[in-house]
């Protein structure tokens, strides 16, 4: 779990870095559009390596579990999502 927490550490950083530039961007007086939409593939490239980091982890720890644990992981994981 903390070693997820090292690799996404980075890529929140750079997340957030991405994502002020792109108010920047988009709030300027005279807006560049090629700016603006190479930086949203950037926040997506992002967004998409810090999925993969943390589907692996969930897949990994979901790995060492007993059939009943996976079972209320999964349902947990899945209650977890109505919330947000």
């Amino acid at each position: 779990m903390m070693a997820t927490q090292k690799q996404l550490q980075p890529l929140r950083n750079a997340l957030g870095e991405a994502e002020a530039h792109q108010k920047t961007l988009v709030t300027a007086e005279k807006p560049d559009f090629g700016a603006i939409n190479k930086n949203i593939e950037k926040i997506g490239g992002i967004r998409v390596e810090m999925a993969k980091i943390q589907t692996k982890n969930r897949l990994d720890l979901r790995a060492q579990l007993t059939d009943e644990q996976k079972l209320k992981f999964d349902l947990f994981k899945h209650g977890m999502r109505q919330w947000k």
